[in-house]
């Protein structure tokens, strides 16, 4: 009896070097740890792992500029295009400054480094992810390192707390989103994006439990609804938001770094390429619930911040602002409006990473420099952390010339164009609140304290040096946004959303 001969699928590694390179040396990390006396080992074990992200940008930016993208690889279950390459240089950098911020701080060890390279390597997946298999995958490699992570400082109380409302909550979004994509197999026959997108078209493969059209229909609502909710998790939207101000207190502070962009990058970049390659020209309306979700999101954030006084749990509840600006732009669809989507999430991120690097800083051997009151005065104990501070807010406040204004404004462009006019009011509204949230601590930095405050611990020079680049980068990409504006508007009219018109 001759058997049919099973040919494996081409695999072209060379797509999928970033991610091996993190991966080899998260093995090395480990591997040296071994042969180092427990505490000891530390700086040296942080600079393997700072080679290591910066190897995987080299070869992520080789890619980008070598032409050859978009590519598929896995049997076409991953695809690499220059969408996914920059979005992965954005995790890439959140996670080089994690690994800076954490160098001499307690929870700089081995298994931390391993941890968060591990959980980038699910971020850069689950942007390129072209099946729901490894799109599901993907989530919960980047998911389940943050919850350990969350939980690095046991001596804290809050750590754990942190931890454990993230994991449940965590637990329960992966159900949801599992039943999401069972639901989008069971539709189309196949777990390929294409073949999602062929069934919720009316075309391609024949469902395989729907009875009528019509149940066809609600069926492929309900499944969109499902993703959209798992999604909306990671991405921090209202009202899946409950463990992000709980988290961004307790948790360590590099690890919330790292978590405030990369989630989110991992997140819009998987929702952008399920909007462009799934929902387009499908019959769910998908616009009207992104469309909600985006309203509540950023209503949600800015109300919710204003009465903030831990610093922390104030930028946690920016980035479910922020998030709800990343959600209205996908309601466009359009090659502009991504466009403008990774112009805004670009400067997002080096806005966010240098606000918590300076949080990082003025915190350095104490827990009481995450509260709004310690930073009364801060010019007057560190005076370049209180300016780069003021760099920062005044960037997420979109106060021009810095990169904030540019990133609302291309952003806003987007959704007049796309005739979202509510959706463009709501961000308005949005950014005018924020104006009081990020004021507050703005103006505290520059007053005189009113008893003077014990000294500031020095902050590290890694983490001085990264607070000083993050910030000359944001004035910088807003006084010349020429270069990134050319860099994003290249992505998106070379990535998935090139064949898509203007509405």
């Amino acid at each position: 009896m001759n058997l049919p001969l099973i040919r494996p699928p081409a695999v072209a590694l060379n797509l999928i070097t970033p991610e091996l390179a993190l991966l080899a040396t998260s093995i090395l990390i480990l591997l040296v740890a071994l042969f180092d006396r427990p505490g000891h080992g530390h700086l040296r074990l942080s600079l393997i792992a700072m080679a290591g992200i910066l190897v995987a940008v080299v070869r992520d930016g080789m890619l980008l500029a070598g032409g050859s993208l978009p590519a598929t690889t896995f049997a076409g279950t991953l695809i690499m295009d220059p969408l996914s390459a920059v979005l992965d240089l954005v995790i890439l950098l959140s996670a080089l400054v994690a690994v800076v911020l954490a160098m001499n701080r307690p929870e700089g060890s081995p298994d931390y480094l391993a941890l968060l390279l591990w959980s980038a390597i699910g971020m850069m997946v689950l942007v390129s992810a072209h099946d729901l298999i490894v799109l599901f995958l993907a989530v919960e490699v980047l998911s389940l390192p943050l919850y350990i992570l969350c939980a690095f400082r046991p001596d804290r109380p809050a750590s754990l707390e942190a931890a454990v409302k993230y994991f449940l909550l965590g637990a329960f979004s992966s159900g949801f989103l599992l039943y999401g994509l069972a639901l989008l197999f069971g539709l189309s026959g196949g777990t390929n994006l294409s073949q999602v997108a062929s069934a919720l078209a009316g075309v391609g493969s024949a469902p395989l439990f729907a009875h009528s059209a019509a149940s066809a229909g609600v069926l492929a609502e309900v499944a969109v609804g499902l993703v959209v909710v798992g999604l909306g998790f990671k991405l921090g939207a209202v009202p899946f938001h409950q463990w992000v101000p709980d988290v961004y207190e307790g948790a360590p502070t590099s690890v919330v770094t790292f978590m405030s962009v990369g989630t989110k990058v991992a997140a819009f970049g998987v929702l952008a390429r399920l909007v462009v390659t799934v929902l387009q020209g499908s019959a769910v309306d998908w616009q009207s619930l992104l469309g909600a979700l985006a309203v509540a999101t950023i209503i949600g954030g800015a109300l919710l911040a204003l009465p903030q006084r831990n610093f922390k749990r104030l930028l946690g509840y920016s980035g479910i602002l922020n998030a709800g600006y990343l959600v209205a732009v996908l309601v466009v669809g359009t090659a502009a409006a991504q466009a403008a989507g990774v112009y805004f999430l670009i400067t997002y991120a080096l806005m966010n990473l240098g606000a918590f690097a300076v949080i990082s800083a003025v915190s350095a051997g104490h827990e009481d420099g995450v509260m709004l009151e310690h930073y009364r005065g801060l010019f007057y104990r560190q005076p370049w952390m209180a300016v780069a501070m003021a760099v920062f807010l005044l960037s997420l406040a979109s106060i021009p010339p810095l990169s904030g204004f540019f990133g609302k404004l291309f952003l806003l462009e987007a959704l007049i164009s796309g005739h979202q006019l509510f959706l463009a009011l709501t961000v308005v509204a949005g950014t005018a609140v924020t104006l009081i949230v990020y004021g507050r601590p703005l103006l505290a930095m520059f007053i005189p304290a009113d008893a003077p405050a014990a000294p500031s611990a020095r902050p590290a020079p890694a983490v001085a040096v990264a607070v000083g680049v993050l910030a000359v980068a944001v004035v910088a990409v807003g006084v010349a946004p020429g270069l990134l504006v050319q860099l994003v508007h290249g992505v998106a009219h070379s990535g998935p959303l090139a064949g898509i018109s203007r509405r």
